[in-house]
């Protein structure tokens, strides 16, 4: 499949560029694959934490999109997306008999699918950036470095000159703000909207 420049397709809704793929045209698909994949990315890497696994299991929901596309009635792709991952994630993590542990944040991927209906991605990407930009400076540093630069915990204590152990212990401690922020927030919003 040849790819061709996207430009023309950015402004256009998921809903359009799904009927513009549907008709074979591989710019809208390009767009579709530009919008998402790096999200898509980043939310498998950060259950599964393998480069190339993550890389195969993007590729893949992408390669079936295309080659069903003409058969796929989907009535909202960020969601469809999503789920895809999900599935394939469970699907690598079954295959590659993971330790129990790995297997419970699988639940955890509930969490979007289950407030994505309330809150989009971006929304989710502000609370998020928020609660990052709350932590101590070091705490903050390591943690970006780890998640969001894919750097392992010894590349990370060998740069800022510290042991493994206290890098590990700062990106629990991230975690453990992080999510307890967006748990209060997800608990606020739902007697919000239940009441």
């Amino acid at each position: 499949m040849e790819m061709t420049k996207s430009n023309i397709y950015s402004d256009f809704s998921d809903d359009k560029l799904l009927v513009f793929i549907r008709k074979d045209e591989q710019a809208a698909f390009l767009e579709i694959y530009q919008r998402y994949w790096a999200r898509l990315y980043k939310y498998a890497y950060n259950v599964i934490q393998n480069q190339p696994a993550c890389e195969d299991i993007i590729q893949e929901i992408f390669l079936d999109l295309w080659n069903r596309r003409k058969e796929l009635l989907i009535s909202n792709l960020q969601a469809y997306l999503y789920k895809s991952v999900k599935f394939q994630i469970f699907k690598y993590l079954r295959k590659n008999e993971i330790e129990q542990k790995h297997l419970s944040l699988i639940n955890k991927i509930q969490f979007v699918n289950n407030t994505e209906e309330y809150i989009n991605v971006e929304e989710l990407e502000q609370l998020l950036d928020k609660s990052i930009s709350q932590l101590p400076e070091k705490c903050r540093e390591i943690f970006y470095m780890s998640r969001f630069e894919q750097k392992s915990y010894q590349e990370i204590a060998q740069k800022l000159n510290i042991s493994t152990q206290t890098v590990k212990n700062q990106v629990s401690k991230a975690l453990k703000f992080i999510r307890a922020s967006i748990n209060s927030f997800i608990i606020i919003l739902y007697i919000l909207l239940n009441s």
